[in-house]
């Protein structure tokens, strides 16, 4: 397919080029697939330390603030005991589409477990964090989000500010900030 010098490809060159273009395709989806969680559309843990890691050593060069949310869904476990698998996908899909809403286009948020999400607010001091998460709360308690079987969004989370001389790595922080929704 690469050659020194321009020619017109023949049968063969472009049937060489088909399956370049197959593979290709093919390693994409399999990389979307690896870094997307499929029920909500949102980054999984992997994609999320991708995107993250490009985004905080841009705050670092250009020395912009970053705060991580640690969010968790309120007694999940039970919620889907009680209500079915069925529709605690359809909590975590309509959390996670208002999270998404809520969010800046600069922010990064993804689904880290079964009922964890995180949300990275790049350029983002704390009141500006604290203002994002409030808007946030303030969506999925509206009236119109509690459903016909009468219940409504309830999620616990902490915020914690990133320091590249501490976090040296992205999990640390995602850890700070499981603690600080544990502390609060």
């Amino acid at each position: 397919i690469i050659d020194d010098h321009p020619r017109i490809p023949d049968d063969e060159d472009l049937k060489l080029l088909r399956d370049l273009a197959t593979t290709v395709e093919r390693e994409f989806t399999i990389m979307r697939s690896a870094m997307t969680d499929e029920l909500t559309g949102i980054y999984k843990r992997k994609g999320f330390m991708m995107a993250a890691g490009h985004s905080l050593n841009l705050c670092v060069r250009q020395d912009l603030p970053a705060m991580l949310a640690y969010l968790d869904l309120a007694e999940f476990r039970s919620f889907n005991e009680d209500h079915g698998h069925k529709e605690g996908d359809r909590i975590l899909n309509d959390f996670a589409s208002h999270l998404k809403a809520e969010c800046r286009p600069s922010d990064i948020f993804a689904r880290v477990g079964a009922d964890e999400f995180v949300a990275l607010f790049i350029n983002a001091p704390s009141e500006a964090a604290e203002g994002i998460m409030h808007r946030f709360r303030k969506a999925l308690s509206k009236p119109r989000r509690v459903n016909a079987l009468g219940y409504d969004f309830l999620f616990h989370y902490g915020l914690v500010e990133y320091d590249f001389r501490y976090h040296k790595r992205i999990q640390a922080l995602i850890d700070d900030g499981a603690t600080a929704m544990h502390d609060s």
